[in-house]
């Protein structure tokens, strides 16, 4: 990133305009959507989170992620 973009991103981006972003690979985690490749995105990420949010909703009704997922609880062989 060269000074004059740096510049141009500053004037885009001032107070009070929503900015969307994705989680990204590498040190910073996030990228601008409109400066984001398909690669730069974390999968594991968004993988990680609709897991956690899965598991509040199946937490709720009494159901383990695993037994979803097909993962078997000692439990089911006794």
């Amino acid at each position: 990133v060269d000074e004059d973009e740096i510049i141009a991103i500053k004037k885009r981006y001032q107070k009070g305009v929503v900015v969307q972003f994705i989680k990204s690979k590498g040190p910073i985690g996030a990228k601008v959507t409109e400066h984001a490749k398909l690669q730069d995105i974390n999968s594991k990420k968004y993988r990680d989170l609709l897991k956690s949010a899965l598991e509040q909703v199946l937490d709720a009704l009494g159901i383990t992620f695993e037994e979803i997922k097909g993962i078997k609880k000692m439990d089911a062989f006794f």
